[in-house]
């Protein structure tokens, strides 16, 4: 295939698809900074300038899914951001208007080069683009195994709604718990420890001396601003005002989370001096902090300049909201069935808990359409004993147990 050929297919089947920081960040920076389409030219030069930082929110996107996915796994809507076997993100940070019906974004799959990509070294070569995107997938087998559209269209929530307030929010603490813990680990050469950590410093237990390394997290909060907003930035409408919000509210719930660990030193174990250092909070902690500000968000406008987000209180007057807040505009679907307005993929298929009266419920999740019960047999450890030393085994027993689904919408 020749060069203008080879050229030519890549735009169509690669940059075609609406891109946002999120899908360049699962691929080599060299080929992605100059070639993706919807970066501003400021996300651009910072990803030139710092190609490893982009590899490390690249290996750290498959946390933050996980961990949305976690959140959310026993509601109707269960972060199902990915099909399987479509596009990274599928059209759910699609900047649509209001109006306009669904944004659709046909999987990159539906197409192949016979052309060779020239990939960063260290990086897996495949033998055309196919192989490529491919290649990229990988790092979201652990996916939901909700399916999208029978026609290759991923579905999301609409884009204003709390849903995707916790997707930006989560995404954004994301990126600065990733960044900085590879600081701390020395896998940057942009950054290591927090710097300012030295010298001599008092809590509430007394003195102690900074030591061992702190999580240098408000440089990644730095960068996370100056990459992950800057698109908002640049087009500051109403939608950019509330991703914005929560861009930060995501970003300040690692912060908040930061923990003072100490190291105790002195005679027989007392602790007449300590070494202390700040940490951040497992990302699980972040996680459940933001699914509680979810729960909590809070519905908002843009101001009359067009330039500040308002709520109404319940006196009548309009406030602002929050910084740690999250905020929508668009009320969300019940996502009971399938539907590609509301961008709900419906809970046809989904498990339930008979004997719950939560979200997991079947009379919830099912939304009152009922459900199927199937026995399955799976095997389960069973009958541990520990023998010394030190082990503990186990027999494999098979069980018997009672599946039930929720049907699907008629």
């Amino acid at each position: 295939m020749n060069a203008l050929a080879c050229g030519l297919c890549w735009y169509v089947c690669v940059l075609s698809v609406d891109a946002s920081w999120w899908y360049m960040s699962s691929l080599g920076s060299r080929v992605m900074c100059d070639n993706i389409p919807g970066l501003v030219s400021e996300q651009r030069q910072l990803c030139r300038q710092h190609p490893r930082v982009m590899q490390a929110i690249g290996a750290g996107v498959q946390d933050w899914i996980a961990e949305c996915q976690h959140q959310f796994r026993n509601h109707r809507w269960n972060c199902n951001i990915v099909a399987r076997d479509h596009s990274l993100f599928g059209r759910l940070l699609l900047r649509g208007e209001a109006g306009t019906g669904p944004d659709w974004v046909l999987s990159p799959f539906a197409c192949e080069c016979a052309c060779e990509v020239t990939m960063p070294s260290g990086y897996f070569k495949p033998q055309s683009v196919l192989g490529y995107l491919q290649w990229m997938n990988k790092a979201v087998k652990r996916m939901t195994s909700s399916a999208g559209d029978a026609d290759g269209v991923t579905l999301a929530p609409p884009p204003g709604s709390r849903e995707v307030a916790f997707i930006y929010a989560i995404s954004s603490a994301g990126v600065v718990h990733t960044l900085a813990r590879a600081c701390s680990r020395g896998e940057l050469d942009s950054c290591s420890c927090d710097p300012r950590k030295t010298g001599t410093w008092r809590d509430r237990a007394g003195a102690f001396d900074w030591g061992g390394c702190s999580d240098h997290v408000e440089h990644a909060a730095r960068f996370g601003h100056a990459f992950v907003d800057a698109k908002e930035r640049k087009e500051p409408d109403a939608r950019a005002l509330i991703n914005l919000h929560n861009n930060r509210a995501g970003r300040k719930a690692v912060k908040r989370l930061l923990s003072l660990e100490c190291k105790c030193h002195g005679v027989s174990g007392s602790c007449s001096a300590r070494t202390c250092w700040l940490a951040m909070a497992d990302f699980r902690r972040t996680g459940d902090e933001l699914r509680r500000k979810y729960e909590r968000a809070v519905h908002v406008a843009v101001n009359q300049y067009g330039a500040a987000l308002t709520t109404l209180s319940a006196a009548g007057r309009r406030t602002a909201p929050g910084k740690n807040q999250l905020v929508y505009s668009d009320e969300s679907p019940d996502f009971c069935v399938h539907d590609h307005d509301t961008g709900s993929v419906g809970t046809g298929g989904r498990r339930c808990n008979v004997t719950s009266r939560g979200a997991d419920g079947c009379s919830v999740m099912c939304c009152g359409r009922g459900y199927d019960t199937a026995r399955v047999s799976r095997s389960a450890k069973c009958e541990c004993k520990f023998h010394w030393c030190c082990v503990v085994r186990c027999r494999d027993c098979r069980q018997v147990v009672d599946v039930r689904t929720c049907k699907d919408h008629r």
